[in-house]
Parts: structure tokens; sequence; C-alpha cells
């Protein structure tokens, strides 16, 4: 494990000290995010060099258990140290209660901006915007986001006033379809390029007038970018079309 040197008369004695990893013990934490254990089953909470651990699976009623993190990292395996562990969850998507929002600054009825919808929404609701230009905004759920030309290919159709973003639309969460907008200027879809996504949808989306970093065709920054920053983040099942 180590040496401690002493120096003897100009000479040098070395001793060696020795690890008993018997003795050595590791401890791992969990922070259950809203869920619980299974009834009957208990967590390994302290194990010893080398030991075999296998993590257990809580449960949270209405969500789908994601993993083990820690400190963004996704954790599949326990090596020869301490942990904290924080369980992820994604909100499970009921169709029966989904519902449809409406962004409109203009129209009591509706939302007042996006960022206000986005708060409002749960997991399976779509939420329509208007045309106009819309503020920066972050994505932490699995919803549709609708522009005004949702539905309509840019390459065989013509387009009617769009819903423009000028600056970052961050996708943070799974399940997350983006359909009929446009990007322009410094707009961009970015996915979280600390926690990755899965199964984003990005279809009829027109990048006009683009400043995005025009110099370079390669590239961590484009109008769409979808790049992990972090180990164990992933970006899976991405479709762009149209």
């Amino acid at each position: 494990e180590g040496v401690i040197i002493e120096q003897v008369r100009g000479n040098w004695k070395l001793v060696a000290q020795w690890l008993d990893y018997a003795t050595v013990k590791y401890s791992i934490s969990y922070d259950l995010a809203g869920g619980s254990w299974k009834e009957g089953e208990t967590p390994v909470e302290e194990f010893g060099y080398n030991e075999e651990v296998s993590l257990l699976e809580p449960v949270r009623e209405g969500y789908k258990f994601l993993g083990w993190y820690e400190d963004k990292q996704v954790i599949s395996s326990i090596q020869n140290r301490d942990y904290v562990l924080v369980a992820k969850w994604e909100e499970e998507i009921n169709e029966d209660e989904a519902e449809t929002l409406y962004v409109n600054p203009e129209d009591p009825n509706c939302y007042a901006s996006l960022a206000d919808a986005l708060e409002a929404a749960r997991t399976g609701d779509t939420i329509v915007l208007i045309a106009g230009i819309f503020e920066p905004a972050e994505i932490t759920k699995g919803i549709k986001l609708l522009g005004a030309n949702a539905g309509i290919n840019p390459n065989k159709a013509e387009r009617q006033a769009e819903t423009v973003f000028t600056a970052d639309l961050v996708v943070s969460a799974n399940n997350v379809l983006i359909d009929g907008i446009k990007l322009t200027n410094d707009g961009r879809i970015v996915g979280n390029a600390e926690t990755g996504v899965s199964n984003l949808t990005i279809t009829n989306v027109v990048v006009q007038a683009s400043t995005v970093n025009p110099s370079s065709a390669f590239s961590t920054t484009a109008p769409i970018t979808l790049f992990s920053s972090t180990p164990g983040a992933y970006f899976e099942n991405i479709i762009l079309s149209n």
C-alpha cells in the first residue's frame, strides 16, 4: 500500500506498510427522489473491497425509474469507493389525461408565454404556439411542441407565418417532439449535453439566416446541437426529418 521512509546515519531504512483489505469498508447512500423501496427489499449500504454489489430499483407511482446517478453520471456498476446515488425518474405518459395548451399572448384564454405553458404542462401534453418570435426556453418534460407550421414539410408545401426562435430551445427531457418551427439568427435546438436525451423527434423545422457558427461544418455548435459533454450522457433514438 505504501512505505514510510526513515533516514538513519546516511542510509535509508524502508518499512513496508500493509493494508488489510478484509477491514476496508465502503458506503452507499441513496436519495430516492420521491420513490421508495419495494416491500421486503433492503439496499446495500456498506460493502467490502471487491465485493460484488447489485443495485436495487426503487418504485414511484406514476413514474418510470431511469437509473442511479451521481454528479449527473449514470452509475450501473459499483467500484471500490463511497457513493452518493440519486434516483432519476421519468413521468409515465397517460394518453387519456394528456391536454393541449395554447400559447398566444394576445388571447386571455391562452398562456401568455412559452415559459408559463412549459411550467404548467405535464408529461404527454401538447403545447401549440402561434406565429411570432419566442423567448429562449428549456423543455424538461416529455411533451409535443407544435409551431404554426406543424405537419407542413418546408420542402414540399408552402408555409404560413412562422413560429420563430432566435435563441436556444434546450431539450432536457426524453420523449419530446418539436414540429413546425423556424430557427434564425442565434436560434438553436440544443440537447442537454450533461444528461443526454432519448426519443427526440425534430421535424418540419426551417433554419434560415442562421448566425450560429457559419464558418465550420464540423463543430459542437450548430442550429441543431446534440453533443455529450459528460461520461454516461447519451443521445439515443433521435429522429430528424423534413
